[in-house]
């Protein structure tokens, strides 16, 4: 029993940490979340463009990066190590 109770707190905890990992899969890293400034800053730079047009783009179309990217005639949005 307190081995289920040690395995069960460790899961716990490695999801815990999995939560605020930067390494994120390709699926999460092809969408834009918004309420990250790390995100923020990375797309903004990423296709030249301000936080708030980043934003209006995201609002209209949704997070994924591709779409994303056709809004603000930026072409390709996925960083080509994920796509």
């Amino acid at each position: 029993m307190a081995m289920m109770l040690l395995a069960k707190s460790f899961s716990l905890l490695e999801e815990s940490a999995m939560s605020d990992d930067k390494f994120k899969t390709a699926a999460v890293r092809k969408r834009i979340n918004v309420h990250e400034d790390d995100e923020l800053r990375y797309w903004s730079g990423k296709f030249g463009v301000t936080h708030h047009q980043l934003l209006d783009a995201v609002k209209k179309v949704g997070t994924n990066a591709e779409d994303v990217a056709r809004e603000l005639g930026k072409g390709r949005g996925v960083p080509d190590d994920v796509a």
